[in-house]
């Protein structure tokens, strides 16, 4: 058997994309007899890869383009999946998908591509009664760990926690995007914070991964 993933383009390799892609796949591929690929929807093998799975699982991707390869599998008996994980009507501002999903014909789009597959999956119940009238047929995967992470090692008594703090201009926004100055009397922004790190310094930024 084998299973398709599909995702939106993206450059992270970390957030919902490892909980609600990566880990599920590799769950799915451990077991006999199926086989799991995972790809970004500009994937140049995505044509060939939506024609010969048996399980196409679309997370929340929008494309008008996928609209005629989903008959074409519902007529080869072949079942498709549509993935919502978020409230695509009330996306957070600070959501990089917000001013995406702020354009009303991009979700009518994103509903249009749910009520032509065969089944819908949801990320939790709340998500599955606001949008599970466009399915008959509807399940809810909620999110959970792999692994946990290693705990803590103890502090040795009397050892102070270092802190880690980011010189005062690393927060301020004035000067590029007003043409502020610390000492021009505009307030920031943003605040200097003070960021506690366990091993007494930040970690470093993981690269940027833009999958198959």
């Amino acid at each position: 058997m084998l299973i398709a993933i599909v995702d939106p383009p993206h450059s992270k390799r970390g957030g919902d994309w490892y909980y609600r892609s990566f880990l599920p796949g590799r769950a799915l591929a451990a077991l006999d007899g199926v086989r799991v690929v995972y790809l970004q929807n500009h994937h140049r093998a995505r044509k060939e890869v939506l024609r010969e799975a048996d399980l196409v699982v679309l997370n929340a991707v929008v494309d008008a383009d996928l609209l005629p390869a989903i008959e074409a599998r519902c007529l080869a008996q072949r079942v498709t999946l549509y993935e919502i994980n978020d409230d695509f009507r009330a996306v957070q501002r600070s959501n990089p998908i917000a001013g995406f999903f702020a354009d009303p014909a991009n979700r009518r789009l994103l509903f249009r591509l749910a009520r032509s597959c065969d089944a819908l999956q949801f990320s939790v119940p709340e998500l599955r009664r606001l949008y599970g009238h466009f399915s008959d047929e509807t399940v809810v995967f909620e999110n959970h760990l792999w692994e946990m992470p290693p705990p803590r090692p103890p502090r040795p008594a009397g050892q102070v926690e270092r802190v880690h703090r980011r010189p005062a201009g690393a927060a301020w926004k004035g000067p590029r995007s007003t043409g502020g100055s610390p000492s021009s009397g505009r307030r920031p922004t943003s605040r200097r914070c003070t960021t506690r790190w366990p091993w007494g310094r930040p970690p470093r930024r993981a690269a940027s991964w833009s999958g198959c």
